[in-house]
């Protein structure tokens, strides 16, 4: 039987902007004069743990300059195929904490499901490549492998578990980007948990504002906002990306009544200074976002090229909290490599260094290890 391509039809304007994105280097080469080093991750036999696509908005944020903190995070270079012994594919271990296809339980009290496998641009320092793009249980080894149960049939059984633990407080809906599926789908998701557990306070963590700020539709909003207690979790790494239709989105969901809060990482030649994280958190306070967190980088493989020392986030952090109000300032954090969880990095004192490695207390209250690079 012949299937129906999923923008045929009625498209909203989101999906048509997805339909339209730049996912090949001959139709980049149409935008951007491209450095060597870019230009040979496309040229590369080497495997790709990550795919590449760019949405036009994006694309119009960053211009032509090589140096663009934009450009840094959404255009691949051959730096990806650079693998150290520390890094891996799936740097949480999420797969060790999960029970159900689709669902990780690492904390006592909130789980996150896979909501989606696919994104509206693949940014570069992504931290679940084991995952995203099509690699994992996502959703097109759903649509083809018979033997991979549906998207529906993963989350009524990840409810069904959620309906036995009581314990679980929150759900965060991650992927990939949720806001990939199309609202009839995601609604119905939503509502398939609160169903089973009209108790539990939901997450949607999404760079759609960011990246393709349209798909923040009056009904997208409208309809979360009537799914209280629903937050949305966005992640904003630098203040250009903070443009005027990024804003008008994030109007929609806080005009819904929706919270939200925003969770950057520190990248190398993004926002690693001071003044482009001040500059950000003012910009999206100005925008009713809290600043929640800035993530140290994950030891993803391929990523070491964007990946910011932890000292110099220390170093930082001490800084911009001298400078700027509590609720400006997000909590600099990790998760701790080998699976220890997240945990805030301590900036007083600042943390002890042996043979290269940062030693930070996780929540087991055992000293965890993660390196120091330069």
């Amino acid at each position: 039987m012949r299937t129906v391509p999923w923008y045929k039809g009625n498209m909203e304007s989101w999906q048509r902007e997805l339909k339209e994105r730049v996912t090949n280097l001959d139709e980049l080469e149409r935008h951007l004069c491209l450095e060597d080093e870019e230009r040979a991750w496309f040229d590369s036999e080497e495997e790709r743990r990550l795919p590449f696509a760019l949405t036009r908005h994006y694309l119009s944020l960053m211009g032509d300059d090589p140096a663009s903190p934009l450009r840094r995070q959404a255009i691949p270079r051959k730096e990806e195929f650079h693998f150290l012994s520390y890094e891996s594919a799936d740097p949480l271990c999420e797969q060790e904490y999960s029970p159900l296809p689709r669902l990780i339980h690492r904390y006592e009290d909130r789980a996150l499901f896979l909501a989606s496998d696919r994104c509206a641009l693949y940014c570069r320092h992504c931290f679940r490549r084991h995952f995203t793009g099509g690699a994992g249980q996502g959703d097109r080894e759903v649509k083809n492998r018979k033997d991979r149960r549906s998207l529906f049939e993963a989350a009524q059984d990840a409810a069904c578990y959620l309906e036995k633990r009581p314990e679980i407080r929150e759900l965060l809906l991650s992927g990939g980007d949720p806001l990939m599926l199309p609202d009839g789908t995601l609604f119905r998701l939503i509502d398939l948990f609160r169903k089973h557990r009209p108790d539990l306070i939901l997450r949607i963590g999404t760079r759609m504002p960011a990246v393709l700020p349209s798909r923040i539709t009056p009904v997208l909003a409208r309809e979360l906002g009537r799914r209280a207690p629903l937050f949305v979790v966005c992640q904003f790494n630098h203040p250009d990306e903070v443009s005027p239709p990024a804003v008008e989105a994030l109007a929609r969901l806080a005009d819904s009544g929706i919270p939200i809060l925003n969770q950057s990482v520190l990248l190398r030649g993004v926002n690693d200074d001071r003044e482009t994280l001040k500059v950000l958190s003012g910009a999206l306070l100005a925008a009713r976002v809290i600043p929640y967190y800035l993530f140290q980088g994950d030891l993803a493989a391929g990523t070491s090229h964007l990946r910011a020392p932890i000292l110099k986030g220390v170093s930082i952090m001490r800084s911009l909290r001298q400078c700027m109000s509590g609720l400006a300032t997000p909590v600099y954090a990790v998760d701790l490599p080998g699976g220890g969880g997240k945990v805030s990095i301590p900036l007083d004192p600042v943390p002890r260094v042996e043979e290269r490695e940062a030693l930070l207390p996780g929540p087991d209250n055992r000293l965890w290890p993660y390196p120091v690079e330069d």
